[in-house]
C-alpha cells in the first residue's frame, strides 16, 4: 500500500485517500496483490520539464534547419503573452480530460468515478480515478 504523504491533504484529498485505503483493504481481502509504482510530484515536476525543455530545442532545432534565419528578432507584447498564457491554461485542462474520459470509458461507474483537482504547493493539476482499473485502461488514459 502506499504511504500517505507527508504534505498536509486537502479535504478532497484526504477524502480519496481514506477511500483508497479502504478499496485497498477490500480488494487484498479478495486475493488481490498491491503493486505500487509512483512517481512523486516533484519528481514528476522535474521529468516534466526536462522533457519539454528536450521537445523544444528538438523542434526549435529542425525548425531552424528548415528555415534558417539570418538574425532573431525576439519581441514580446502583452496580448501575445495572455494568449499564450491561455492557451496553457486551456491545453492543460485538455490534458486532464482526456485522462478522465478515458478513464471513465473503463470505469463501472464513468464519470462519477472520475474526479479533477489541482495541489496548489506543486502547481500541478491532476485527474484520478476512484474505482479500480485495469493495467490496460489506466495505460491508454494515462
Amino acid at each position: 500500500m502506499i504511504e500517505k504523504p507527508n504534505r498536509k491533504l486537502s479535504q478532497a484529498e484526504a477524502k480519496r485517500w481514506h477511500h483508497y485505503e479502504k478499496l485497498t483493504k477490500e480488494l487484498q481481502s479478495q486475493g488481490y496483490q498491491d503493486k505500487v509504482i509512483l512517481i512523486d510530484v516533484k519528481m514528476a515536476n522535474i521529468l516534466a520539464a526536462l522533457f519539454s525543455i528536450l521537445l523544444i530545442v528538438v523542434v526549435a532545432s529542425l525548425y531552424l534547419w528548415l528555415y534558417p534565419i539570418r538574425e532573431l528578432d525576439i519581441t514580446f507584447n502583452f496580448l501575445d503573452s495572455l494568449i499564450f498564457i491561455i492557451l496553457v491554461l486551456a491545453l492543460t485542462i485538455f490534458h486532464e480530460l482526456v485522462h478522465g474520459s478515458t478513464w471513465a470509458l473503463f470505469s463501472p461507474r464513468g464519470w462519477s468515478d472520475i474526479e479533477f483537482g489541482f495541489i496548489w504547493k506543486y502547481l500541478t493539476p491532476y485527474c484520478s480515478c476512484k474505482a479500480p482499473l485495469t493495467k490496460r485502461a489506466y495505460i491508454i488514459g494515462g
